[in-house]
């Protein structure tokens, strides 16, 4: 959980990482994303919405 997903999602398209799944309201009051790390590990991002 962090803060503000829309400046994190952002922030990292400016530096290259790679987003597995989009920026995406879900139906159960979470804004998020998911991103890979260098390993190739998935990190769920969200925030309430």
């Amino acid at each position: 959980m962090v803060a503000d997903v829309d400046a994190l999602h952002t922030l990292c398209q400016q530096h290259g990482v790679r987003i597995v799944k989009g920026l995406k309201d879900k139906e159960f009051g979470l804004r998020a994303f998911v991103l890979a790390d260098p390993d190739g590990n998935r990190i769920d991002v969200g925030q309430p919405s």
